[in-house]
């Protein structure tokens, strides 16, 4: 019958399991050991650790503490970790771990290496995982890693590098690379002799531009987030097996559709763009990620985006857009609205939010701009679908938008909610309503010469309802010749020259007077304003 010891665990006779001993050892870094084994069939390793318990004078320890051990070929888990904040510098002599020839991993964490001898990691031709991080450590030996060919992971995260270390270059059987939480700014060649990487994380370095040219061909997945790229460029051929790449947190503007500069792999799956700056994307920047299934663009500076930016995966793409500044433009309304199959799925549309074109300060949900009818768009031309003319040089039902003006329409102006015709002139001379569309809603004013002022023009707009004129020289009499409007339900003045308020608004709903020359208040302005109280609105004139 046989015995267990304590602190070990035997499923059967020929199982592996780890084994974790109560009381742990000091190294020669200064700094308390957890040490794991897999074994097969062993009833005496823990006995051997349980004599490492005298030796506790941590930070003298040296070598000797591993020779304590009786079998440490056994040890296949090696943990080292120093402590918190810890200043003491480690000075590990060469061959230190030679005697655990079958270790698997070794891990070193918070551990401040001066300097790393190129023998320390001797006799561990079997070391598949080696962690390396928190070391403070800006400079590899060459010939480190010469002692451990099998590698397949390594971990150099946290330390002070400034560039890919070259004695990576021995290690062609690695397949995960971590260099995050370093300085690194440039990235050379020596990574392009790791011919077997596949994962390579660089995240929180100082990087500025990446080109794949200079990354391993095998390479599937690429993590290079909180960095400060500006750049990416791309050439045909290489990173060919790249199927997921993750910039988000760093700076790049634009997404390119051609050329070399900002040009995404065509073999990508995932990718994350969010929290950059991105403001736009060019048309078919997609055209060649067939198999692209996911992008987020989350917490960019996109005003708009085209559905043509986006075409070319086989399969539906997901989309996440959230915290962008979208305007409240029609060319969105695909977001919602998708027409065809083959159109993204936006995953977090209850997220996205809009600003009004007429107005930055008014935001709303995109959904919500939609449903009320609220998504814009500039136009020229504007005709109806009922109309039939719009193609001939002269037609009724077709409207033009004034010279030097800006108009804009809803996005359904056949919708049963309530549409807009808006026109902004600025900057021009004005002198009537000739040009101004038949359907307009809202005429906006700004810094504008009138030359003549015809009410009656202006009562034959049957859809006008606002009128909001700034910065122009407006007469008290012209003033009043729209206060007595019977289509009217706003009006806005700001800084003209008026010096009254109206002693009768007629069908006005809202009359809006801010920083004009109004002096005093007369005994019937002032009843105006307690008979409308919620209709004047008096701000920063010179009362």
């Amino acid at each position: 019958m046989t015995h267990e010891p304590s602190g070990l665990k035997i499923i059967d006779r020929f199982s592996i399991s780890l084994v974790r001993c109560e009381k742990r050892p000091t190294s020669p870094f200064g700094c308390k050991v957890g040490l794991r084994s897999v074994i097969i069939h062993s009833v005496l390793l823990c006995s051997s650790f349980k004599k490492s318990r005298k030796y506790s004078d941590v930070g003298k320890l040296n070598k000797i503490n591993f020779d304590s051990l009786k079998r440490p070929d056994y040890v296949r888990t090696l943990t080292i970790r120093c402590r918190h904040l810890s200043r003491k510098e480690s000075n590990p002599a060469a061959g230190v771990f030679r005697d655990f020839r079958n270790l698997d991993r070794l891990e070193i964490d918070r551990c401040h290496l001066k300097s790393l001898p190129s023998a320390l990691f001797s006799g561990l031709q079997n070391l598949y995982s080696l962690v390396v991080k928190n070391a403070k450590l800006s400079v590899i030996p060459l010939d480190l890693f010469a002692y451990t060919p099998n590698m397949m992971t390594l971990d150099l995260a946290g330390n002070e590098l400034r560039i890919e270390p070259y004695a990576l270059r021995s290690l062609r059987n690695l397949i995960h690379l971590d260099l995050s939480n370093n300085s690194i700014d440039f990235v050379t060649n020596t990574l392009i002799s790791l011919t077997k990487l596949k994962v390579l994380t660089m995240d929180n370095n100082r990087l500025t531009n990446i080109d794949f040219r200079r990354l391993p061909k095998t390479l599937t997945d690429l993590s290079l987030r909180n960095n400060f790229i500006t750049t990416i460029h791309y050439v045909s051929g290489s990173v060919r097996n790249l199927r997921r790449i993750d910039l988000s947190g760093n700076r790049l503007d634009f997404i390119a559709g051609s050329g070399s500069i900002n040009m995404l792999p065509p073999s990508l799956r995932q990718i994350d763009l969010s929290n950059n700056q991105i403001a736009f994307i060019e048309d078919k920047s997609l055209a060649e990620l067939k198999m692209l299934a996911v992008l987020n663009l989350k917490d960019n500076q996109l005003t708009e985006l085209k559905v043509e930016s986006l075409s070319g995966p086989e399969n539906r793409l997901r989309l996440l857009l959230g915290r962008n500044p979208f305007k409240c433009h029609c060319g969105i309304r695909w977001l919602i609205h998708s027409t065809e199959k083959t159109y993204p799925v936006v995953l977090d549309l209850s997220e996205l939010n809009c600003s009004s074109l007429l107005n930055d300060n008014q935001k709303l949900s995109l959904t919500v701009a939609d449903q009320r009818n609220l998504l814009i768009c500039q136009y020229d031309i504007l005709c109806p679908t009922s109309c039939i003319c719009c193609d001939k040089p002269v037609c009724s039902c077709r409207s033009s938008c004034p010279p030097k003006c800006r108009c804009y329409r809803s996005a359904n102006m056949e919708s049963a909610q309530k549409t807009r015709n808006v026109v902004m002139c600025e900057k021009m001379r004005f002198d009537g309503s000739e040009e101004i569309p038949d359907t307009i809603t809202e005429l906006q004013i700004n810094s504008v010469q009138l030359e003549q002022w015809d009410i009656k023009k202006l009562q034959k707009l049957r859809a006008l309802e606002t009128i909001r004129i700034s910065n122009t020289s407006i007469t008290d009499d012209q003033a009043n010749s729209l206060y007595s409007s019977r289509v009217l339900m706003e009006l806005q003045l700001s800084s003209t020259n008026i010096t009254k308020v109206p002693s009768n608004i007629g069908n006005l709903s809202q009359l809006i007077l801010i920083d004009n020359p109004l002096t005093q208040l007369t005994n019937g302005d002032i009843s105006v304003s307690e008979i409308f109280p919620q209709s004047l609105k008096l701000e920063k004139n010179q009362l």
